[in-house]
């Protein structure tokens, strides 16, 4: 079911379908795609509860999938669930598997930029300004 629904252009039921199904390695890539847009249409509280769901050794091992994870947990406020995720993606990103990986760079500033939303709620400026000039670099 959850192939027929990707191929149909329904992605949302495409990924609860695959969860359902416990094809987690296609929901994972899946929430990947979209994710970014949900949260940026205020489905945050979707794509963390699709992340939640599936496996640790799916999760820890994306890093980009990490850092999605901990946007979207930043913005329920668990700033602190947030940061062990953001660990987690740098933890996959020393792994092998990206060594040579073309999104390093891009996911790394992804993570500098989650820390600068994070030490900004807490009012860290000195943090927000070293976190953000690194998101950019």
């Amino acid at each position: 079911a959850g192939e027929w629904f990707r191929n149909q252009g329904l992605n949302r039921e495409a990924i609860r379908h695959s969860i359902d199904g416990r094809d987690y390695q296609n929901a994972a890539e899946l929430i990947k795609t979209i994710a970014i847009d949900m949260i940026q249409q205020g489905a945050h509280t979707s794509v963390a509860g699709w992340i939640n769901v599936l496996p640790e050794k799916v999760v820890k091992t994306n890093p980009y999938l990490c850092v999605l994870h901990a946007r979207a947990l930043q913005l329920t406020g668990d700033l602190e669930s947030s940061e062990a995720r953001l660990i987690d993606a740098e933890n996959a990103l020393a792994g092998r598997n990206y060594k040579d990986d073309e999104t390093m760079d891009s996911t790394r500033g992804l993570i500098h930029s989650c820390r600068a939303y994070s030490s900004f709620m807490v009012g860290n400026h000195d943090d927000t300004i070293y976190h953000a000039n690194q998101a950019l670099k």
